[in-house]
Formats: C-alpha cells, sequence, structure tokens
C-alpha cells in the first residue's frame, strides 16, 4: 500500500504593518505548531514571535503598530495574547483554563477587543482518540488590555467592529445570519444570509458572502446597505464563502476608498486573484489570472503608500505563497515562497 504524506511549510494570511515596513504572517508546519513571522517586503525574515510554542494565529496589527495580538494554545487551550513586534512584552489578556478563544479584532479607535469564547468540551472517537471540541460559542467585548470582559452577543462566532466602533456585525455560530448590533447597548437585528467581508468605510454599507447554493461551491459577492436597502450584485460566481481571519479594516486602502477583494472561481478551470471595487462595488482594476489553475485565499492587505496588495495564492503542483500586486502597473512579485514536499511511503 502506497501512503501520502505532506510536510514541509505554508504561508497564511499576510498583513502589512501600518507602516508597510514589515508583513506579519502564519508559518504552517505540517503535523506540527503554527508561529507568527514577521518579515520584510523582500521575504526576508526579521523575526519568529512565538518560536514554535503552541499553535499560533488569527493575528491582527493595533493601529498605531506597536502592538499584535493572537491567538495561541501554549498554554493548553486558546486563549488571546499581546505581543510586541520585538517579541518582547508577551501577555495573556484572557487566561482561561476551560474555553477557548479566537478571532480577536481591535476596535479602529484602539480601546476595545472583541473576540471568539466558547466552552471546551471532551470528544472521544468510537476508535479510542480524543480531541477537544468548543461549544456554545459567544463574542466578548473587552478593553484593549483583556480588562473589562463583557458577553456582546451569546451565540456570536465572529465579529468587526464598524469604522466609528459604535456597531459590530457578525456572524451566528451556524454561520450563515449576519447581524447587526449597537455595542452599547440596543436590539440586534438580522440583515442578511451570509458571511461579511467588510464595512465600508462610512460605515453605511457592508460587502459580504451569501451562501453557497446547493453544492455549488461558487458564490457571489455582494453589497447591502446596513438598513437592510440597496442588495446587489458586485462579482458573480467569484468567491467562496470560506471563513477567514484576515483584519477587514486593512482590505482598504490608506485613503479608505478602494476595497481589494481576493477571489477565485472554483468550480470549472480555476482562476481568479485580486479585484478593486470602490465604495459602491464598481471594479475599478481587475487582476485576475484567467485559467491559471491556482486557488486564492480571500484575504488582503494594503501597504502603506497603496501601491501594492499583499495575498495568498497556491497550486497543488506548483506550488504557492505569499505574493503581492501593484495596483498602478498589475506587476505580481513572490514574496515568500511555500517549502511543501509530497513524501510516498510503502506499508504491507
Amino acid at each position: 500500500m502506497v501512503l501520502y504524506e505532506t510536510a514541509g511549510v505554508i504561508y497564511t494570511n499576510p498583513v502589512f504593518s501600518p507602516d508597510g515596513g514589515s508583513i506579519l504572517l502564519v508559518s504552517n508546519h505540517f503535523k506540527s505548531k503554527t508561529d507568527l513571522l514577521l518579515i520584510r517586503p523582500d521575504g526576508t525574515v526579521i523575526n519568529n514571535l512565538t518560536k514554535g510554542v503552541g499553535s499560533n494565529g488569527c493575528a491582527v496589527w493595533s493601529r498605531d503598530g506597536r502592538r499584535i495580538v493572537f491567538s495561541s494554545t501554549r498554554d493548553g487551550q486558546s486563549d488571546i495574547y499581546q505581543i510586541r513586534p520585538d517579541g518582547t512584552d508577551l501577555i495573556n489578556l484572557t487566561n482561561t483554563s476551560t474555553e477557548d478563544e479566537r478571532f480577536p479584532f481591535y476596535s479602529p479607535h484602539g480601546k476595545k477587543l472583541i473576540f471568539s469564547r466558547g466552552t471546551i468540551k471532551k470528544r472521544r472517537h468510537e476508535e479510542g482518540y480524543e480531541w477537544n471540541e468548543t461549544v456554545n460559542n459567544h463574542l466578548v467585548i473587552a478593553n484593549a488590555d483583556g480588562t473589562g470582559q463583557r458577553i456582546f452577543a451569546p451565540d456570536g462566532w465572529k465579529g468587526w467592529w464598524s469604522p466609528d466602533s459604535k456597531w459590530v456585525v457578525y456572524t451566528d455560530m451556524h454561520g450563515e445570519g449576519i447581524w447587526v448590533q449597537p455595542v452599547d447597548g440596543g436590539e440586534r437585528r438580522r440583515l442578511v444570509d451570509g458571511k461579511p467581508i467588510s464595512w465600508t468605510p462610512d460605515g453605511t454599507a457592508i460587502f459580504y458572502r451569501p451562501p453557497r447554493r446547493g453544492i455549488d461551491q461558487n458564490v457571489d459577492v455582494r453589497r447591502i446597505n446596513i438598513n437592510g436597502s440597496g442588495d446587489r450584485l458586485v462579482l458573480k460566481d467569484y468567491s467562496l464563502d470560506y471563513s477567514y481571519e484576515g483584519d477587514p479594516k486593512r482590505f482598504w486602502d490608506p485613503t479608505a476608498s478602494l476595497l481589494a477583494l481576493v477571489v477565485y472561481r472554483m468550480i470549472g478551470v480555476r482562476d481568479g486573484g485580486v479585484v478593486i471595487v470602490d465604495r459602491d462595488g464598481n471594479i475599478v482594476s481587475d487582476f485576475r489570472e484567467q485559467g491559471s489553475g491556482f486557488d486564492y485565499e480571500p484575504t488582503a492587505s494594503w501597504s502603506a503608500d497603496g501601491n501594492w496588495v499583499l495575498f495568498r495564492k497556491y497550486h497543488s503542483i506548483r506550488g504557492g505563497g505569499v505574493y503581492m500586486v501593484n495596483v498602478r502597473s498589475g506587476e505580481q512579485r513572490r514574496v515568500i515562497a511555500d517549502s511543501v514536499e509530497i513524501i510516498t511511503k510503502t506499508r504491507p
């Protein structure tokens, strides 16, 4: 019998620092832990922030670039931590023993955090192995230093702040409903089915992905006003309803006028890439690679000068990695390449 095993490392969820001088990403080692790496735009490594301790991810920059908040299992369960870009001042902000916390996001004014919390429940398979399942998930709002924690949405899964930090749009535990709720009290309202991509910078609308249609994995990108009006198509059949860890605030360029969408078509000949739209959802630039065969992850990040967009693409044979495209010229560069090897073994 021939067995196939994947070894190596892949790099995911790249995001520019606020000053554009470095890139934060997740280094995923097969069959081992995940680390947070800080690299330069030319791909050279500056620092491994987590140094192989626990599995680390969901990393987000603070607005001033002086802090990074992320989730880590270094203490057993998944907690929310804060660290400086030089690797110092690591602080556990949640410090729970029977609950998992993930998906932290700073509020735009930088004073608050929102994150997901759920109870850890032990599960045992009939074949004997065990795993942890997170149940009773809810959203928690806290101060940026982890104090003042309070339950915000009892059935919330992932939450994104409005630009004025007064509202949160979030998905429920089932991942299909998009809800809008004021931060300081008030009734929540179900806006539409699907998964959010980002608020518009003026806080009047969101871009989102509706649920997949039957077995078809391709979905659309749409835009809807927060009051429920104006629901309209932006891109047809060029997205996936996958979840992601990217910071939606970083999908907008520094002038907050252009949104970078990383999309691809999965059914048929794979193609996709970066599409730039304005606040109303009109296509401004289209850098999709027709028939490329690559898959594209739905996260993006703009450079501080507004000239480059970071994204990730990958191919089962040709490999993949983190790339950036120049939104003025269309030039594409690879920042760092995955190092993946398929190992074959034989067993009698």
